[in-house]
C-alpha cells in the first residue's frame, strides 16, 4: 500500500533540498519504505533514514569526506609525441657517411 508523503514530509523534504542546494544530492521520501533517502549524483551514493535530521547529518558527513579526502591528480589526457629529428641535407648522389 503507498500513501502520499504528508505535509510534515514534504516541509521537511523541501528544507532538505534547500540545505544541499546545488550540491549534487538530490532527496525523496519513500511512501513504500516509509524512510527518507537520499543520492548523490557524482559520487554513486545512496543514503536513507527514518528521520530527515538524521539523513541530513548523513549526507553533510559524506560529502565533508568526500572534499577533504586527498585524491590522487587525474590522468593527463594528452599524449605526448616525440618530435621527429631534423634530417640531414646532403646532395643528390653523395654517399652516406659511416
Amino acid at each position: 500500500m503507498t500513501t502520499e508523503p504528508t505535509e510534515e514530509q514534504r516541509s521537511s523534504l523541501v528544507q532538505l533540498r534547500n540545505a544541499h542546494q546545488d550540491s549534487g544530492w538530490v532527496f525523496w521520501y519513500g511512501t513504500t519504505t516509509r524512510q527518507y533517502w537520499a543520492a548523490h549524483t557524482r559520487l554513486m551514493v545512496l543514503l536513507y533514514a527514518e528521520e530527515p535530521h538524521e539523513l541530513d547529518r548523513a549526507a553533510h558527513q559524506v560529502s565533508r569526506w568526500w572534499y577533504s579526502t586527498a585524491r590522487p591528480p587525474a590522468p593527463r589526457l594528452t599524449r605526448r609525441v616525440p618530435r621527429p629529428r631534423p634530417r640531414e641535407h646532403r646532395p643528390a648522389g653523395q654517399p652516406q657517411p659511416a
